[in-house]
C-alpha cells in the first residue's frame, strides 16, 4: 500500500446552528504514526435519561524519557441530546515498580437536563475531579491521597451510577 496524507481539521459537530461537540484534528502520512491509533472508542447508544450518546475517546501511552510506559493518558468527548456536550481528562501513572501509581479522573458536563432522583441541579455547569495516589515508602510504609471534588450532590450518581454503586463512597 502507497504511502497516504491525512488531515481531518475543525471538526466539529452541530444541532443546527449550535455547535455541541468539537472532535481534535488529526494529521498523519501512513509513513509515521496512523493517526486514528490515538482513537480508543467510538460509543453511539440511547437511554431515557440522557438520550442519544455519541462519544469518542483519544488516549495514548506515556513513555518516560527511556522508552518505558509511565502511564496513560485518554479524553472522552460525548454529546447526549437530552442534556449536551461534556468532556474530561483521565490519567493513569506510577507502577508496582515505581513506587507510586495513581489515577485522576475529571469531566465537564454542560448539563441542560433533570437528574431522576435528585431534580433540576442548582448549575448546569457540572463536573468532578477525582485523583488518588498510592506511595510507597522506606520501613513498609504506604501513603494513600484521596481528592474528590463534584459540583453537586446529585452529579456522581445520576453520571456514574455504575461506580457509585460498586466502589467505596466519595
Amino acid at each position: 500500500i502507497e504511502n497516504y496524507h491525512l488531515e481531518a481539521e475543525g471538526n466539529v459537530l452541530h444541532v443546527g446552528a449550535f455547535p455541541v461537540l468539537w472532535l481534535p484534528d488529526f494529521v498523519g502520512d501512513s509513513a509515521q504514526r496512523r493517526p486514528f491509533s490515538y482513537v480508543e472508542d467510538v460509543r453511539l447508544s440511547r437511554s431515557r435519561q440522557f438520550g442519544y450518546e455519541f462519544g469518542v475517546t483519544i488516549g495514548d501511552d506515556i513513555e518516560d524519557g527511556e522508552g518505558r510506559r509511565w502511564g496513560h493518558w485518554s479524553v472522552p468527548l460525548d454529546w447526549y441530546s437530552k442534556r449536551g456536550p461534556g468532556a474530561g481528562v483521565d490519567l493513569v501513572y506510577g507502577g508496582p515498580d515505581r513506587g507510586y501509581r495513581g489515577t485522576l479522573r475529571t469531566r465537564y458536563q454542560r448539563d441542560h437536563g433533570e437528574d431522576r432522583f435528585f431534580g433540576e441541579p442548582g448549575t448546569k455547569n457540572r463536573g468532578r475531579i477525582s485523583w488518588t495516589h498510592r506511595h510507597l515508602l522506606p520501613w513498609e510504609v504506604q501513603i494513600d491521597l484521596e481528592l474528590q471534588l463534584f459540583s453537586d450532590r446529585g452529579y456522581y450518581p445520576t453520571w456514574f451510577e455504575d461506580q457509585d454503586k460498586g466502589e467505596k463512597p466519595p
